[in-house]
């Protein structure tokens, strides 16, 4: 499921996947490797609990702080789901109003080449109209 943890070295007499005190001072390696050690017993435990559970040597009551604490993940996820959303929401908003003025812009310069162009022949007749008189 989750890498399998490694440890590059002994992390002292306080030991155990789930200590994670000293977390601040210990390398960019120990502590994915801290981390994954975590994961790995999350999941772990988590499986264990769910088979004892099916096997009835568990009732719902002993249960209860595994449901809410899988609650809690979900309810996390469903809150970051809503917030990327609306930011994607935002961002396509932006992204509509910028295509709009994209389109103005080359709309407005569209004309004023045009224009030009028109200003530009003029002089062209003009100044051929001059030299052949």
């Amino acid at each position: 499921m989750f890498e399998k943890y490694q440890p590059p070295h002994s992390y002292g007499s306080s030991g155990g996947a789930l200590s994670l005190t000293g977390l601040e001072s210990m390398s960019a390696a120990e502590k994915t490797a801290r981390i994954i050690a975590v994961a790995n017993d999350m999941a772990a435990s988590i499986i264990y609990i769910a088979k004892q559970a099916e096997a009835g040597n568990l009732t719902n009551s002993q249960m209860s702080p595994i449901y809410n604490f899988i609650d809690s993940i979900l309810g996390l996820e469903r809150s970051q789901t809503k917030s990327l959303m609306r930011e994607l929401d935002k961002q396509g908003s932006r992204i509509a109003l910028m295509e709009k003025q994209h389109s103005r812009d080359i709309e407005e310069l569209t004309k004023c080449a045009m224009e030009t162009i028109t200003q530009m022949k003029v002089r062209i007749a003009q100044l051929e109209k001059s030299s052949t008189a």
